[in-house]
């Protein structure tokens, strides 16, 4: 029988949200927990055992000590427990920390941008990859933060997981929902294929009326309905950005579980399935692409690769990342530095594999500092 283990790393709000939705389906995948708090994620694991046990299913879940920082022992254990998949959440700080700010205090850092917040995602996907090289793993690793420049970045230096999760796949959704209303008929028969970066969906999932096209990340599109092409006929780029606010905060991660969720089960699959995620190989940004036990292809029908990755390589630039070297450096806007650090007292310009775990720590650190002193209570 096929292996259909799953390591997941980090128990956060959205591997435990993942886990959940795993739990509760007839599915004979055994998933082993790493978690740096064995005994708390245990208690944790038994709520979820119950939960899924009461509603019929009884999913096999264990739970086993592993700390990313120490990359021997993480390797050790990969290769103890030899996963099929590796599934890892674990970033130095959640993205939506920022929210609990004061509203305009929060509204400062999102302006810095997203790209001066790299290092604290960076850092412990550069550990997990590290350890997976050591270990000889030959499976699949999917992480979860931001996979378009982390990814990216992992690539050239031979590091890249085999692929991220999220956004793209969310905005993919999204315009797969309008379309199949619009026309009226099943949305099953509607095909989305989306080129896209981490960077547009802010634009994406909002209530204002949209900004011109130049002021957009750029991203391409196509859509068929039982295999018409109907891009233009009905005019699919606006209803991508058609008024669609959602709850924020955590709340989201519902929507990003379901994307991972779909694309664990794929990697399972003897067939292929249509769908889409980050950075496949280390490649910029998101690709629809195909997915099964054999691996992961970009689908792009039309679209030229290089055209794909062109758009997303440009894309970049509206996260505040002005570029990402053949070295492996990622170079920060000037002006998202200079924002995050009048609020902090530091931000990064330059982000190396060799600095930045001491760049994640200063972040973490001056963050926590500046959210207390404007009264949010830390944990």
């Amino acid at each position: 029988m096929p292996n259909s283990k799953l390591m997941l790393i980090g128990m956060g709000d959205l591997g435990s949200i993942v886990l959940e939705l795993l739990a509760r389906i007839q599915s004979p995948i055994e998933v082993v927990v790493g978690s740096r708090n064995p005994e708390r994620t245990e208690s944790r694991c038994r709520l979820l055992r119950l939960g899924a046990l009461a509603q019929g299913c009884n999913p096999v879940v264990r739970v086993v000590h592993l700390d990313l920082q120490e990359i021997e022992a993480t390797a050790e254990t990969i290769h103890r427990e030899k996963p099929a998949i590796i599934f890892s959440t674990a970033t130095m700080s959640t993205w939506w920390l920022p929210d609990l700010l004061p509203p305009e205090k929060a509204e400062l850092v999102r302006d810095a941008g997203f790209g001066v917040w790299l290092p604290v995602h960076l850092a412990p996907t550069l550990d997990l990859m590290r350890a997976v090289k050591m270990s000889g793993f030959k499976g699949f690793t999917i992480t979860a933060p931001y996979p378009d420049v982390v990814n990216c970045m992992l690539g050239k230096a031979g590091l890249a997981p085999t692929c991220g999760i999220g956004n793209v796949a969310e905005m993919a959704a999204k315009l797969q929902q309008l379309v199949g209303d619009t026309l009226g008929g099943a949305i099953k028969d509607v095909q989305v294929s989306l080129v896209a970066h981490h960077a547009l969906e802010k634009y994406v999932f909002r209530e204002r009326v949209p900004m011109p096209d130049e002021k957009l990340p750029p991203f391409l599109v196509q859509v068929r309905c039982k295999g018409k092409e109907i891009t233009d006929e009905l005019n699919c780029r606006s209803l991508l950005f058609s008024p669609f606010a959602l709850t924020k905060g955590p709340a989201t991660h519902f929507l990003t579980a379901g994307a991972t969720v779909r694309l664990i089960l794929a990697l399972q699959g003897e067939t292929d399935t249509c769908l889409h995620v980050p950075a496949p190989s280390g490649l910029p940004g998101g690709y629809p692409v195909r997915a099964s036990r054999r691996g992961i292809s970009l689908d792009l029908g039309t679209i030229s690769r290089e055209a794909a990755i062109d758009v997303n390589e440009k894309s970049h630039h509206f996260d505040g990342i002005e570029e990402i070297r053949e070295d492996g450096m990622a170079v920060i806007s000037e002006a998202g530095s200079a924002a995050l650090r009048d609020l902090i007292g530091s931000a990064p310009e330059r982000v190396t594999l060799a600095d930045v775990h001491e760049q994640a720590r200063e972040i973490v650190a001056r963050f926590r500092a500046y959210a207390v002193a404007q009264g949010v209570r830390m944990k």
